[in-house]
């Protein structure tokens, strides 16, 4: 008897590390608000904003109003038809590791994948929903 309750014990144990490693990390939420650091613009082709040309910021990412962390990102206009858009790549800089962002941005709120990490991060997947008030705006990645 002791050892039908041993192994039924050491299956549940097998089977709730096996359930755990599966699902990975637990899903969670980070969110910042943004300042704006630095920006630049880069015109390379016909003059004014045309497709190619980039623009390249970083900003402070702050939790209540102490910083946290910083992210740089270079987007690239890159279509004026149907919409304007631009491709963005970024990465968020955390105390335990670095998100790497990356997707299409829009005018107005708009969400871009997270793609991977390192440190604490490494591996992560997940969306970051990205809004922006002038040089202040908002940061909310979920990770899955």
């Amino acid at each position: 008897m002791k050892h039908a309750v041993l192994i039924g014990t050491l299956v549940i144990v097998v089977a709730a590390a096996i359930a755990v490693t599966a699902q990975g990390k637990t899903a969670s939420t980070l969110a910042y608000t943004t300042r704006q650091h630095a920006f630049a613009q880069v015109d390379t082709g016909k003059k004014g904003f045309s497709i190619g040309d980039a623009f390249i910021f970083s900003e402070q990412l702050l939790q209540n109003g102490k910083q946290v962390g910083y992210d740089h990102v270079v987007c690239t206009h890159a279509a004026d038809w149907p919409s304007s858009a631009e491709s963005c790549a970024g990465t968020a800089v955390l105390a335990n590791g670095t998100l790497q962002l990356g997707g299409l941005s829009k005018r107005g709120p708009f969400t871009l994948a997270v793609l991977g990490g390192t440190g604490s991060y490494a591996g992560s997947r997940g969306t970051a929903k990205v809004t922006s008030q002038g040089e202040k705006g908002t940061l909310t990645i979920s990770l899955l």
